[in-house]
């Protein structure tokens, strides 16, 4: 019998959004509802410190 395929949406996190969330609890709420609908990948872009923006 062919398997069934199951595909859901994916949903990138600017770095802004998790930091807010991990650091200041921010966003509990709307993370969870985006958790239940989206398979989420988390986007960062880390400066090394002594480095020139």
């Amino acid at each position: 019998m062919p398997r069934k395929s199951t595909s859901m949406p994916w949903a990138i996190l600017d770095t802004n959004v998790y930091i807010g969330h991990w650091e200041r609890g921010l966003y509990d709420a709307a993370l969870t509802d985006v958790r239940k609908a989206f398979v989420v990948r988390h986007s960062a872009v880390v400066q090394a410190a002594g480095f020139p923006e």
